[in-house]
């Protein structure tokens, strides 16, 4: 017979036992929920940093160029130069340290010079492509300066009817492609009138486009990964004019943008480069910009740009100034659908040949250079990211 402290003994074991197995199951339960909420917690941010990934890519810029045309006469004067940190260097190769990866030449036919000659650019041309960097040639078809209000044909061909005309230009543009190898090349500089006046004249349109043609034939049979440019200075009118050359086989869009010539408003730059690529199936790039770090000057020739008046508002002429413009450049070329990217204009032009200079500089305040021939911080902004 069954005791009654037999029965409370069996009791007891028997409720003992049974909390024993409730904490297994409940340590076991808090086991699994504690892995089941980690496996939750890394899957939340997963996902987090994957949706901040794509509303927020990193941009690239894929051009990143600096026009260096006046290279050859700054290192014959032997002017030193310095990078951001102050050590000695070359301007080449301190301006690609900070990313630039494109170097712009200006071809002259024959200048007075002998600075921008084709055959004397052949040895800078092939330094640069040692270097990795790529080539872009701007070919004036000229003697001197080429823009919109100047396109004085070579005199060398100053007689020249048309036809023979339409084969110097073929021939010309031919040995400078055998010569010099570039990537990109300019048909002409600024064409917004034309080219070659007066045969090439914007107004003498088929002219022109027999021109330009000529030329573009002999890039195309004289290499095959040269890009054409067809080159406009600003943005107003760019569309009529680019309408007008739908026949022509280019590759890409150039336009120049600066805000002393072409307009402050820098929402319609971006626009009229949407509107470019989309309307034309054609690459954009900024050909040409730049921007001062200061008012002030380092020769006795008068610069370019002097007062506050010829720039923008937001975009002080200081050095952080002239960095905050180009890195709205830059970003603008990143948000601008199927452009490549830019080029700045007279980063070299520094005062080379000294203060005292009345045909010094007129834009060694818009230089990448400072007055002590120090790298500016704009030069940062040729980094490839955004």
């Amino acid at each position: 017979m069954i005791t009654c402290y037999t029965l409370v003994f069996i009791f007891k074991n028997a409720l003992n036992k049974t909390h024993i197995m409730l904490k297994i199951f409940y340590m076991k339960l808090y086991v699994f929920y504690k892995y089941i909420g980690l496996f939750l917690l890394i899957l939340v941010i997963l996902f987090t940093s994957c949706t901040k990934t794509e509303s927020n890519p990193i941009k690239y810029v894929s051009v990143r160029g600096c026009d260096m045309s006046l290279i050859g006469d700054i290192r014959h004067v032997g002017v030193k130069v310095y990078d951001s940190q102050r050590n000695e260097g070359d301007m080449i190769d301190i301006i690609k340290k900070s990313g630039c990866n494109l170097v712009r030449l200006r071809v002259w036919h024959n200048d007075a010079d002998n600075l921008f000659e084709v055959e004397n650019l052949k040895s800078i041309c092939d330094e640069l492509r040692s270097k990795g960097l790529s080539i872009m040639l701007s070919i004036h078809y000229s003697d001197t300066w080429a823009d919109p209000s100047h396109q004085t044909k070579p005199n060398l061909w100053n007689t020249q009817n048309i036809n023979v005309l339409s084969d110097s230009v073929y021939n010309y543009t031919a040995k400078t492609i055998q010569l010099l190898k570039p990537d990109y090349v300019q048909i002409g500089n600024e064409i917004n009138n034309g080219f070659l006046w007066p045969q090439g004249h914007f107004s003498n349109l088929d002219g022109m486009k027999m021109l330009i043609k000529r030329a573009v034939s002999a890039v195309r049979e004289n290499s095959s990964k040269a890009k054409v440019i067809l080159h406009y200075a600003g943005y107003e009118g760019a569309e009529i004019f680019y309408e007008k050359l739908t026949d022509i086989d280019y590759d890409i869009i150039g336009i120049s943008y600066y805000p002393m010539w072409h307009g402050k408003d820098l929402d319609r730059l971006k626009n009229v480069l949407t509107d470019l690529n989309k309307n034309f199936n054609k690459s954009t790039i900024i050909a040409e910009t730049s921007y001062p770090f200061t008012l002030s000057w380092n020769d006795m020739t008068n610069n370019i740009i002097g007062a506050n008046s010829q720039i923008l508002m937001q975009f002080a002429a200081s050095p952080e100034g002239q960095r905050g413009y180009l890195n709205f450049i830059k970003s603008i070329t990143s948000d601008s659908p199927g452009c490549l990217g830019f080029c700045y204009w007279g980063g070299e032009w520094i005062s080379y040949q000294g203060g005292s200079k009345y045909a010094g500089s007129p834009y060694e305040n818009q230089s990448l250079w400072d007055f002590d021939n120090v790298l500016l911080p704009a030069a940062s902004v040729l980094s490839a990211q955004l």
